[in-house]
């Protein structure tokens, strides 16, 4: 039963007239062309069933407008109560909350899997940007809750909402918190490559890095290379659907590693990760 650790989902009221919600600018950083592509609950799990997808994690929008965050975090959870399991939801924390640890607290308590997916679109990785994450990630290491932040690569073409992701101060960032359960998209931007140091490695044991937009990004190649530097354990299969269809990465993934690495990578460390029944 395939679960895919990283897809997206919105509710009615943004699918239906996604305009009214432009005055978030890290929203209409992504989606204010009008060609992105958004879907809401039963598109989602069409997909899945189509796909044969078991679970699929829905990442949270990074929201700086508090009432959109608030709104799209209970639509997160309804649909998650609808689907019967299938759907797992992280939620979501604006960067203009006034207490972070509380309303991490509060997401726990609500059900969500943990917090994210958390990016700086419009920003980008600037101070506030730090200081937001260590505040997060310091509440989420005292609940030994997940977090997932997104990291685009730093190099290379450049698309909608691409920004430096400042893996230097990441990194410091990352070693400051052992404890923290951190899933890194999109391969960390890169990040995984640096585990090939031992130093590096030591502090990212913690981390977890998902394949998501791989087949825009790298060679299927990742998948072997990625696995040889830091074991299947850490490898989490996300598609980010709807961006990219779960169907691009199955076959790669077979035809790249052995059996005991994409039963882990595509199902086995996200059921270990969720405590999935």
């Amino acid at each position: 039963m395939l679960i895919d650790f990283h897809t997206h989902m919105f509710s009615p009221a943004v699918t239906s007239d996604r305009n009214s919600f432009f005055s978030d600018s890290h929203f209409s950083s992504i989606h204010g062309n009008g060609k992105s592509k958004i879907i809401g609950d039963r598109q989602l799990i069409r997909g899945m069933e189509d796909n044969g997808i078991g679970h699929a994690v829905v990442m949270g929008f990074p929201w700086v407008n508090e009432a959109f965050c608030s709104a799209e975090n209970n639509f997160l959870l309804d649909s998650a109560e609808k689907s019967n399991g299938k759907i797992i939801p992280f939620g979501s924390i604006s960067m203009k909350s006034k207490d972070v640890a509380r309303d991490a607290a509060q997401l726990k308590k609500c059900g969500f899997a943990g917090i994210g997916e958390i990016a700086f679109y419009k920003s980008g990785m600037d101070a506030d940007a730090i200081r937001y994450l260590r505040e997060v990630f310091e509440a989420a290491a005292g609940l030994d809750y997940p977090v997932c932040l997104h990291v685009n690569e730093p190099v290379g073409h450049s698309y909608t909402g691409k920004y430096d992701p400042m893996l230097s101060e990441l990194f410091c960032l990352i070693k400051d918190f052992p404890r923290l359960t951190l899933v890194l998209s999109h391969w960390g931007g890169g990040l995984v490559f640096y585990e090939l140091m031992p130093k590096v490695s030591e502090v990212m044991k913690h981390v977890f890095y998902d394949t998501a937009a791989s087949p825009f990004l790298y060679d299927e190649r990742i998948y072997s290379i990625a696995a040889d530097i830091i074991g299947p354990d850490r490898i989490l299969f996300g598609s980010d659907y709807p961006l990219v269809k779960p169907e691009r990465y199955i076959h790669p993934l077979q035809k790249n590693l052995p059996e005991k690495y994409y039963e882990k990578i595509l199902w086995g460390n996200a059921h270990r990760l969720l405590h999935i029944q």
